[in-house]
């Protein structure tokens, strides 16, 4: 039998353990094997940052000489110092550069626009310094998108998917005070975002990328992020640049072999701390995707499902599911993968894109377009195993029946659109005209309304759901010639106005050069007020409460609060309690047993 003073060594020894443990739970969370589920981080600028039901305020005040000569190098895309105010609060010594692929070369080699994207970076010069929490913003500049929206609408239905993915919300840009443009704000994709998604033990992050035709620094330019780099402890890192094939095969997630330099288009273009044993992992995984074992093990099904869902629907080509294998990011954790999406603006068919019949019909079950489906292992692998089909199809059948068919689309848009279109009417750096804006919101209407109706049919067994299928009966597709895809912009379009813009110059002793000059006061007058002439609403109530639908019928999440896409932390405060109750009930045992000897 063991004797009370044994029992007391074991609770003493069980005390000090569990003090331990609680204490590095506390201060050394990534020193414990914890679920990020639960570990996600609570971040302020969820709620002062972006918000979709207003536009954001954004005034850059910058010395007009240091603007200049970043516009004038746009393509070395090099950080310069600047302060900026966001919704009446002014950060200063604030990084800033121009960003951006292909659209940053052709805004540089246009002499009528310097309409740039930019990314601001708040610890840039000054460490540890945020906005109410984030450290990056990205300011996109719509180019490619006469309806300002598509980027918009593909983050709401990743976020009404349940998609992790970045925040998003229109931002009003000021250049010392004077107005610049309508821009939509994002989220960048480093340190906040990656603790507010999967907590402060969050995995790697990657953006693998097949093209090199930006400016200056191969991908680590035409990424889109950032030449210094940071770790998990939010310290900045020098980039690895690198300069990988346009369109290789052999990038395409496949594996190749055990060797992590024939993955340079993943981990060249590493946006965490990735050692090498991470990447082993990363290769591990795409080693058994690739050969179709063990895909719960090496995938996030779920968010793999949810994400194919919206990329397909959205008709999104420039990226993984089309012929450029970019515009995605990679994220690892304890070896399973995951997609997250990233670059929207050629949404909606806008790139290569010529029949609007094609892209309405587009078939949800070939997924991939101008590539074999097998030359893409995550998505073919997904696609073989028939529960993950049949959840992919109810993933689709969400999408379809709660977004579109309840009419929250429709509300959302008009919503959207009286919420902005003022905006637009006097952006001065606009890339299209007012008309032409409106045009565009009635195509986006039509081409997703008819997407939906092409898909149901898909779903229902109406519409062939393969390409192969459609080619054979090609009676059965939705007919949208009335669609003009170009409408909503294309590939490379960006309807430069030039000389139909307003005059712009930003606030002090400054004139810009020639290519800034916008003189046509035919631009200027009276705009129609937010929301003339726009369609009725939608009865909200009757949207977020559908008619019931059975044991699964689905209530539309309160989009206020669903941007913090995360789990509540109570289960951090139930383990501290568990500690503390435990610790005392020990003490108490130990007494007890100290007493009777």
């Amino acid at each position: 039998m063991i004797s009370s003073k044994h029992i007391g060594r074991i609770v003493a020894v069980f005390m000090a353990l569990l003090v331990i443990f609680t204490l590095v739970y506390t201060y050394l969370p990534k020193a414990l094997p914890v679920s990020t589920s639960s570990d996600t981080v609570s971040m302020e600028y969820t709620k002062t940052v972006f918000d979709t039901d207003s536009i954001m305020r954004v005034n850059i005040e910058m010395d007009p000489s240091q603007w200049e000569a970043m516009l004038d190098n746009a393509t070395a895309e090099n950080w310069y110092a600047c302060d900026i105010t966001i919704n009446g609060t002014t950060y200063k010594n604030v990084g800033i550069r121009p960003k951006g692929n292909t659209s940053l070369t052709m805004i540089a080699s246009d002499d009528t626009t310097d309409r740039f994207s930019f990314k601001i970076k708040f610890d840039y010069y000054i460490e540890g310094q945020t906005c109410d929490g984030l450290d990056c913003l990205v300011l996109n500049n719509l180019m490619s998108d006469a309806t300002y929206m598509k980027e918009y609408f593909a983050y709401d239905m990743f976020r009404f998917m349940g998609v992790v993915s970045s925040l998003y919300s229109f931002a009003d840009i000021s250049l010392n005070g004077e107005t610049w443009g309508l821009y939509l704000a994002l989220e960048g994709t480093d340190a906040s975002f990656l603790q507010r998604n999967y907590g402060t033990s969050y995995g790697e992050l990657y953006k693998p990328e097949t093209m090199d035709i930006g400016g200056g620094m191969g991908n680590a330019k035409a990424m889109n992020f950032d030449v210094k780099n940071f770790d998990k402890a939010g310290d900045k890192k020098e980039f690895r640049s690198h300069n990988s094939p346009f369109g290789n095969s052999s990038s395409n997630l496949g594996y190749t072999s055990d060797d992590i330099s024939d993955y340079s288009y993943i981990f060249d273009n590493t946006l965490t701390d990735a050692s090498s044993s991470d990447k082993a992992r990363v290769i591990e995984a795409l080693k058994n995707i690739t050969n179709g074992t063990e895909l719960e093990t090496y995938l996030d099904i779920d968010q793999m499902l949810r994400y194919m869902a919206v990329n397909v629907f959205s008709v999104n080509l420039d990226s993984y599911f089309g012929t450029m294998l970019h515009n995605y990011l990679l994220y690892e954790e304890n070896g399973q993968l995951t997609m997250l999406p990233w670059d929207y603006n050629l949404a909606f068919a806008g790139f290569q894109s010529n029949s609007a019949s094609d892209a309405v019909n587009l078939a949800i079950d070939s997924v991939v377009s101008g590539a074999s489906f097998e030359d893409r292992p995550i998505l073919y692998q997904l696609m073989q195993v028939p529960e993950y089909l049949e959840k992919y199809h109810e993933y689709l059948n969400l999408l379809i029946s709660e977004y579109f068919e309840s009419g929250y689309f429709e509300a959302q848009l008009a919503k959207t659109d009286a919420l902005i279109t003022s905006y637009v009417a006097k952006d001065p750096t606009a890339f299209y005209t007012h008309e032409e804006y409106q045009t565009a919101v009635n195509t986006l209407r039509s081409f997703c309304t008819l997407r939906a109706e092409s898909i149901r049919g898909q779903l229902d067994g109406t519409i062939p759901a393969t390409s192969e299928a459609q080619a054979q009966d090609a009676n059965s597709l939705i007919v949208a010639d009335s669609i003009n895809i170009s409408d909503m912009g294309t590939q490379g379009g960006a309807n430069i106005i030039g000389d139909r813009k307003e005059d712009f110059a930003p606030a002090g002793n400054f004139t810009p050069p020639d290519r800034n000059n916008r003189n046509d006061t035919n631009f200027k007058g009276d705009f129609p007020a937010d929301g003339a002439n726009m369609p009725n609403m939608p009865n909200m109530s009757d949207i977020a409460n559908p008619p019931d639908g059975g044991e699964n019928s689905f209530q539309m999440p309160n989009m206020k609060d669903f941007p913090d896409n995360q789990m509540p932390q109570q289960s951090n405060f139930m383990l501290y309690g568990i500690c503390l109750v435990a610790a005392i009930a020990g003490l108490l045992f130990a007494k007890f047993y100290r007493r009777r000897k």
